[in-house]
């Protein structure tokens, strides 16, 4: 990223503080978690190509990174939206 905007990487650090209130790791998995809840509400993919899908290595990281950004799991997080 720093080398697309051309600033180092403690700038790049910085100027993602200052702008969303994040890391650039943090703002990534945020993206990430946004996208999964996203495919989730409204797909039919497995929870594994789901996490995949949106960059993490298997179900359990996903898994892992929604319970402790967002206090729930993909399954369950899933089922909110099953009719």
């Amino acid at each position: 990223m720093g080398q697309v905007a051309g600033v180092g990487l403690t700038a790049l650090h910085g100027l993602f503080k200052r702008e969303y209130g994040l890391t650039p790791a943090q703002w990534l998995l945020q993206q990430r978690l946004q996208l999964a809840q996203r495919q989730l509400a409204g797909g039919s993919q497995s929870l594994a190509q789901i996490a995949q899908q949106v960059g993490f290595s298997d179900q359990g990281a996903l898994t892992r990174a929604m319970r402790r950004s967002l206090g729930i799991t993909p399954g369950r997080y899933r089922r909110r939206f099953d009719a």
